[in-house]
């Protein structure tokens, strides 16, 4: 367990593992659980996204007897793929941190503050990424997506992908009792 200290922007803030501010500065919050990108998910998914894009680019240049209409399609989607292979290898890297206040990514910015989750669910059938859980918001949230760790769209937040299961499942109970125990005292 790790405790953040300090306001954000005075110098002394609250850091992340990676030495950057956390935005928002929460004082002595404590972090209750921890979840991290499998590097061996996260190595796969990098692999696989860039085979695809350099089969699909290479498709598209080295295939003079094709269309120029299917050549351009190929070279933009395998670009698109070798754009997501790089965003997936540079922003993969974090974790996400639960603590009183609510979701934090590792590099310090803020997935959702604790007193705008609604639910949590991990159901069979939850709209929900591998390996992870659903969290239902009170009040929409912008967009954010880091490939296998989180997306957050409207009220919804995907938490897992690439995550270890275990990891994530003692996340998930443990927001879910954390939320629980704020609505009964409400």
């Amino acid at each position: 367990m790790r405790w953040f200290q300090g306001v954000a922007g005075d110098g002394a803030g609250p850091t992340s593992r990676t030495g950057k501010p956390i935005d928002g500065g929460f004082l002595l919050s404590r972090s209750i659980a921890e979840l991290q990108i499998s590097q061996g998910r996260r190595w796969l998914g990098v692999l696989a996204l860039g085979i695809l894009g350099v089969v699909l680019a290479g498709h598209g240049l080295l295939s003079p007897e094709r269309s120029v209409s299917v050549q351009i399609v190929s070279v933009v989607l395998g670009a698109g793929f070798l754009w997501q292979a790089w965003r997936h290898l540079t922003m993969s890297k974090t974790g996400i941190v639960l603590t009183e206040d609510g979701l934090f990514d590792d590099s310090g910015d803020l997935i959702c503050a604790f007193d705008n989750i609604g639910s949590v669910d991990r159901g069979m059938f939850a709209f929900k990424p591998t390996n992870g859980f659903l969290i239902r918001l009170r009040r929409p949230a912008g967009f954010r997506w880091i490939p296998g760790l989180y997306w957050r769209i409207g009220k919804r937040v995907g938490v897992g992908g690439a995550t270890r299961s275990t990891e994530a499942r003692v996340m998930a109970d443990r927001l879910k009792i954390l939320v629980d125990e704020r609505s009964h005292r409400a």
